[in-house]
């Protein structure tokens, strides 16, 4: 009679304790919640920039289109690493001679697995562009 009556306190100790071990979760602008056992969801990520820039042609030339991708991991919810950031994308532009990203979309990617291993996966993209200088 033990037995069933542990097993059945770690499960619950283990549900309570889920949303603990889940801290990279962050709420999506759009899409279905993470699951508690189990994720693997692609969203758009908010962008939270209010500020708006008027460029003209003469400002800048376009280098072409650019990609990148970065990814973090979760174990347990007390281990966490890696590098979800823009910064890749940005790297990509430059080897390519951009000088600065122009009309950058970001998606991002959830995968969890009972909050044991999550990964948040962030695709980045965008237009390199190089700024011209004032005066030629």
């Amino acid at each position: 009679m033990r037995r069933p009556v542990g097993f059945l306190a770690c499960t619950v100790a283990l549900l309570l304790l889920m949303g603990c071990a889940g801290g990279m979760y962050m709420a999506p602008p759009s899409g279905a919640m993470p699951g508690q056992f189990y994720s693997n969801v692609t969203y758009p990520a908010a962008n939270t920039s209010q500020t708006q820039y008027q460029l003209r042609s003469e400002d800048f030339e376009i280098v072409g289109p650019v990609r990148g991708e970065g990814a973090s991991h979760s174990i347990l919810g007390l281990i966490s690493f890696g590098d979800s950031g823009y910064d890749e994308a940005l790297k990509r532009a430059q080897s390519m001679g951009a000088d600065d990203l122009a009309n950058v979309r970001v998606d991002t990617r959830y995968f969890n697995f009972v909050y044991i291993y999550s990964r948040v996966d962030t695709m980045i993209s965008g237009t390199g562009i190089k700024w011209k200088k004032a005066g030629k």
